[in-house]
Protein backbone atom coordinates (compact mmCIF):
# COMPACT_ATOMS: atom_id res chain seq x y z
CA UNK A 1 0.00 0.00 0.00
CA UNK A 2 1.54 3.67 -0.73
CA UNK A 3 1.59 6.07 1.96
CA UNK A 4 -0.90 8.20 0.23
CA UNK A 5 -3.11 5.31 0.13
CA UNK A 6 -3.04 4.96 3.48
CA UNK A 7 -3.32 8.11 4.86
CA UNK A 8 -6.88 8.33 2.96
CA UNK A 9 -8.10 5.23 4.14
CA UNK A 10 -7.02 5.01 7.39
CA UNK A 11 -9.62 4.58 10.36
CA UNK A 12 -10.27 5.09 13.65
CA UNK A 13 -11.71 2.61 16.45
CA UNK A 14 -12.86 3.20 19.77
CA UNK A 15 -14.75 0.12 20.87
CA UNK A 16 -12.18 -2.29 22.53
CA UNK A 17 -12.55 -6.24 23.36
CA UNK A 18 -12.37 -6.81 27.16
CA UNK A 19 -8.97 -8.76 26.80
CA UNK A 20 -5.46 -8.45 26.98
CA UNK A 21 -3.05 -8.12 24.03
CA UNK A 22 -0.51 -10.52 24.17
CA UNK A 23 3.36 -9.17 25.25
CA UNK A 24 4.72 -10.15 22.00
CA UNK A 25 2.56 -9.03 19.94
CA UNK A 26 2.91 -5.14 21.97
CA UNK A 27 6.57 -5.86 21.22
CA UNK A 28 6.22 -6.66 17.53
CA UNK A 29 4.39 -3.33 16.90
CA UNK A 30 6.67 -1.32 19.21
CA UNK A 31 9.53 -2.61 17.05
CA UNK A 32 8.00 -1.58 13.82
CA UNK A 33 7.16 1.64 15.56
CA UNK A 34 10.45 2.50 15.96
CA UNK A 35 11.55 1.72 12.81
CA UNK A 36 10.13 4.93 11.00
CA UNK A 37 12.42 7.58 10.22
CA UNK A 38 13.06 10.62 13.00
CA UNK A 39 14.58 13.73 12.59
CA UNK A 40 17.58 14.55 14.02
CA UNK A 41 16.07 17.26 16.15
CA UNK A 42 13.35 15.03 17.68
CA UNK A 43 15.86 12.30 18.72
CA UNK A 44 15.40 8.71 19.72
CA UNK A 45 11.60 7.34 20.40
CA UNK A 46 10.80 6.37 23.92
CA UNK A 47 6.95 4.26 24.20
CA UNK A 48 5.49 3.71 27.63
CA UNK A 49 3.12 0.93 27.95
CA UNK A 50 0.36 0.80 30.39
CA UNK A 51 -1.29 -2.17 31.12
CA UNK A 52 -4.49 -2.18 33.41
CA UNK A 53 -7.94 -0.66 32.39
CA UNK A 54 -7.26 1.20 36.52
CA UNK A 55 -4.11 2.62 35.20
CA UNK A 56 -5.85 3.81 32.20
CA UNK A 57 -8.23 5.39 34.24
CA UNK A 58 -5.82 6.38 36.61
CA UNK A 59 -3.75 8.32 34.12
CA UNK A 60 -6.79 9.98 32.76
CA UNK A 61 -7.80 11.65 35.87
CA UNK A 62 -4.33 12.52 36.77
CA UNK A 63 -4.39 14.47 33.31
CA UNK A 64 -7.94 15.84 34.14
CA UNK A 65 -6.44 17.49 37.26
CA UNK A 66 -3.40 18.65 35.30
CA UNK A 67 -5.27 20.32 32.83
CA UNK A 68 -8.06 22.30 35.20
CA UNK A 69 -4.50 23.44 37.00
CA UNK A 70 -2.49 24.38 34.02
CA UNK A 71 -5.06 25.57 31.82
CA UNK A 72 -4.18 29.10 30.14
CA UNK A 73 -7.56 29.64 29.18
CA UNK A 74 -10.52 30.71 31.04
CA UNK A 75 -12.31 27.28 33.14
CA UNK A 76 -15.56 27.25 30.42
CA UNK A 77 -13.41 26.76 27.45
CA UNK A 78 -10.97 24.23 29.31
CA UNK A 79 -12.48 21.14 27.34
CA UNK A 80 -13.27 17.69 28.85
CA UNK A 81 -11.90 18.38 32.42
CA UNK A 82 -15.82 17.66 33.80
CA UNK A 83 -16.64 14.73 35.83
CA UNK A 84 -18.18 12.31 33.03
CA UNK A 85 -15.52 12.83 30.31
CA UNK A 86 -12.26 10.88 29.96
CA UNK A 87 -8.96 11.47 28.32
CA UNK A 88 -7.83 8.39 28.48
CA UNK A 89 -10.56 5.63 28.56
CA UNK A 90 -11.19 2.20 27.17
CA UNK A 91 -15.06 1.35 25.78
CA UNK A 92 -15.47 -2.55 25.62
CA UNK A 93 -17.77 -4.26 22.42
Amino acid sequence: MEAVTAIHTRRSIRDYEKRAVERELIADILWDAAQAPTTPVSGPFIFHVIEGAARIANFGERAKQYAREHAPMPTAMRGPTNQTSRFFSMRRL
